[in-house]
């Protein structure tokens, strides 16, 4: 078959296998079938999608002129600019004294290998001067690592450009003086498939070079029983772009409904998931309900003012109550592509037609966490469709974006809505405020319209409740910030919370599979109940709600233990849950809670799996953790995956805690959280 079709991309898996030997024994023969399906199960795997590429056997080869006509018949040398292919080339081979190395065919005459044998760097150099400009061969045989120093001087006489490109890659399975056994590369696989979901790679592809580095550990890996490391031996070059040859097989797809502008600009999933599970109040990335069908006023304010509003809009209230929320609401329902997608009509049917934003009314939306003055210039920038510039010596960056940003706004002579979620938990708040956010919201044309309206979401203490004035500096800062016009402010720890934390804690237990979907009076009077306990706070409705919500039957109204967890709003909840879901798997609640206090302790976006987080885990809890992978996937896969969000940094999958409130929590005393402590005097 000829996969260098003209005008048409291909996506090639070639198969050279050589298996045939006179007298070859059964194991060898089998192990080399293994391989084969080991290699077709990585790049064929029908769950790639797209990704997947098309296999293509060639067999029988017996002797040296069949090797001669395959790599004619399959059209190695006629790949198109746009083909992709994988080459797998397994069987004897021998390193002769000249140095070069020789497939071994069943035809191949031992004291004539120079004539009967096949030069495997021939097979290679076909597919590397081909047009095709992503190409990956492994060469599986013994010894063939001599192919390094042989491709070092074929490969000269490939074009300049050719031998510049990077994404043409050669591996070999060991060195110039190394035998892999038949079952190697099998296994070798086999180990990277395991590791790959801990590795946490976010993107559909891997890099050669991540690729490489996998393939490394994965030798080592399991004690005593080393595996031969993998050769590159064309390019010696790095290579850290996502290859079209390397789908990465655990990868998940995102489910992308809103615009890359309104995500918050970076990785699709972990944006995606940030405004939805905020805007939906859904307690889990798979739940696919809508549950926020309160907070009539403010929802109202927002939408009216990314109907008609000028100005700077400023959502705050404490911790937990509900800010992003409100925000990441309209953030995705003013989303042309959640409104046309048939999962949220039922949502968008639903709300109130005055809460409802007009669409496309926000132009860019970023989420400013652990995020500097100059991320956020750059994000909002790549929101707006502008590629940010890179600063010249001599110059600030945050100088030289600010500059683009205002070149971009007057550019597009139009007013634009942005978006900033998460303001008082940015690197440096303050700074972020006079850099950018004030210029922003004094920004001008010649004939004086303001250019821009910002939707801020920013924290402050609940007034007359305490003495804690956190978050009252930042705010004040911002209306200084933002003059001449007054900001617009709205709470979300106002009155009515009580009501609205009641009706999503009701909408949270109608779901299927609640213990309280078909009975609305004990629905009605646990909602109650549980507002009247956590109010303000939204964060721990929603953990109150999914733990009722995932429970084998109704909890008594009058139960002293549920009571009091939910008195000690969040950490008594989370008391409970670690409580629950050590007595439903193997490990202590101490090894789990070591678990989430490392992500607790993860700076920037998270903490990633590899072997970072078991470490981590180690370290907070003081000892070593006997299955500490297995720890992290319960808490990942059971109901403590509820007090984790889940983003991306640096192409890794990295998880922290779903809130703040939750970070300060696991960072506190852990002994406060495992056991309840009795005040003084307590029999």
């Amino acid at each position: 078959m000829d996969v260098g079709t003209q005008g048409r991309s291909r996506r090639a898996l070639v198969l050279v296998a050589v298996r045939n030997y006179p007298g070859a024994l059964d194991a060898f023969t089998s192990g080399i079938d293994e391989q084969l399906r080991a290699v077709e199960s990585w790049w064929c795997d029908p769950s790639l999608g797209e990704r997947a590429f098309d296999p293509h056997h060639v067999t029988p080869l017996a002797t040296r002129r069949d090797v001669e006509d395959a790599v004619h018949t399959i059209g190695l040398r006629d790949l198109t600019p746009s083909d992709v292919a994988v080459v797998y080339v397994t069987g004897h081979g021998c390193r002769c004294p000249s140095g070069r190395h020789y497939l071994l065919l069943p035809a191949t005459a031992r004291d004539r290998i120079l004539a009967t044998g096949y030069p495997t760097a021939d097979l290679v150099t076909a597919v590397l001067d081909s047009h095709a400009e992503h190409v990956l061969v492994i060469v599986n045989s013994c010894f063939a690592g001599a192919l390094h120093a042989e491709l070092a001087q074929q490969c000269q006489g490939l074009g300049p450009d050719r031998r510049k490109l990077t994404s043409l890659t050669v591996y070999t399975i060991g060195d110039f003086d190394e035998r892999p056994t038949v079952r190697e590369f099998t296994e070798l696989l086999r180990r990277m498939r395991d590791w790959l979901p801990k590795a946490g790679y976010a993107a559909p592809f891997l890099s050669v070079d991540d690729f490489e580095k996998e393939l490394i550990d994965a030798a080592s890996r399991e004690p005593g029983v080393r595996l031969l490391e993998p050769q590159r031996v064309w390019p010696t070059r790095r290579s850290p772009t996502p290859s079209p040859c390397l789908p990465n097989p655990a990868y998940q797809q995102p489910d992308d409904v809103v615009a890359a502008s309104r995500r918050q600009v970076a990785d699709t999933a972990s944006e995606l998931d940030y405004w939805l599970d905020r805007a939906s109040g859904r307690v889990s990335a798979d739940d696919p309900g809508w549950y926020f069908t309160g907070r009539r006023e403010l929802t109202g304010t927002v939408a009216e003012f990314l109907r008609s509003g000028d100005g700077v809009l400023l959502v705050t209230g404490a911790a937990g109550t509900g800010k992003s929320a409100v925000i990441a609401r309209a953030v995705t329902l003013s989303d042309p592509g959640l409104r046309a997608d048939p999962r949220y009509q039922q949502a968008v049917a639903a709300a109130p037609a005055d809460t409802v934003p007009p669409i496309g009314s926000v132009d860019a939306a970023v989420l400013a966490r652990n995020k500097n003055v100059d991320e956020v210039a750059a994000q909002l920038l790549t929101g707006l469709g502008a590629t940010p510039k890179v600063a010249t010596p001599g110059h600030a960056r945050i100088e030289v974006l600010r500059g683009q940003l205002r070149e971009q706004l007057l550019a597009d002579d139009r007013r634009r809505t942005l978006v900033l979620d998460g303001l008082d938990e940015a690197r440096q708040p303050s700074l972020l405020v006079a850099d950018l956010l004030g210029p922003l919201a004094r920004l001008a044309d010649d004939r004086g319209r303001r250019l821009v309206r910002l939707v801020i979401g920013v924290r402050s203490t609940t007034p007359g409740l305490g003495s804690d004035d956190s978050g009252q500096e930042l705010l004040d800062l911002l209306r200084r910030s933002v003059t001449p016009r007054e900001p617009i402010e709205r709470r979300t720890d106002g009155p009515g919370t009580r009501d609205d934390i009641a009706a999503y804690v009701e909408a949270l237990l109608a779901g299927p599979c609640s213990p309280y979907e078909t009975d609305d009076a004990a629905r009605r009077k646990i909602s109650v109940l549980v507002a009247e306990q956590v109010t303000p706070s939204f964060l721990d409705a929603r953990l109150a709600g999914r733990r009722l919500r995932e429970a084998d039957g109704q909890v008594q109204l009058d139960d002293p233990s549920w009571l009091e967890s939910l008195g000690e709003g969040t950490l008594g909840l989370l008391r409970s849950d670690l409580q629950d879901a050590a007595t439903a798997t193997r490990y202590p609640a101490a090894e789990l809670l070591a678990v989430l206090r490392a992500a607790g302790y993860a700076q920037g976006a998270g903490i990633p799996w590899a072997e970072i987080w078991p470490a981590v885990a180690a370290a907070v809890l003081d000892r070593p953790l006997p299955d500490a992978d297995g720890a992290i996937a319960e808490v990942l896969g059971g109901r403590l995956s509820g007090y984790l969000a889940r983003d991306v940094a640096d192409g890794r999958t990295v998880y922290r805690p779903a809130h703040e409130r939750l970070a300060q929590v696991l960072r506190g005393d852990p002994s406060r959280i495992l056991h309840r402590h009795q005040p003084r005097g307590t029999p």
